[in-house]
């Protein structure tokens, strides 16, 4: 089930970024806590569209920089930025570096305690 949500929100990121008619290639950068899943959704992506997707995962702080170090010398980046919190998307926003932050998902731990715990 993981696998299909991370594909749909791939894809719908996919499908915001205006690619050219004949696109070269998605660029998705991540958290290196998403390598993984995004990894499994990028090979599915490219699978199904044929269109492949180049990914670069690391610290949501560094990638950031390589983003901001990347526009300055290119004048582009990725196209998608998949980050482990809403600070780093938000300053490169602010830079006027990236569309408004989109929250895409969330990370809920459940948590149980002892029937003991506050007696």
């Amino acid at each position: 089930m993981k696998k299909y949500f991370f594909a749909f929100s791939l894809i719908a990121c996919a499908v915001s970024v205006t690619l050219p008619t004949q696109a070269l290639a998605v660029k998705l950068y991540g958290a290196g806590s998403l390598r993984d899943s995004l990894t499994e959704v990028a090979e599915s992506f490219n699978d199904k569209y044929g269109i492949p997707v180049e990914t670069r995962f690391g610290p949501s702080g560094l990638t950031r920089e390589f983003i901001e170090q990347e526009f300055s010398e290119t004048g582009k980046s990725a196209d998608i930025l998949a980050s482990a919190d809403i600070e780093n998307p938000q300053t490169l926003f602010e830079e006027a570096l990236s569309e408004p932050v989109v929250n895409f998902t969330s990370n809920l731990t459940p948590r149980s305690f002892p029937s003991s715990v506050g007696d």
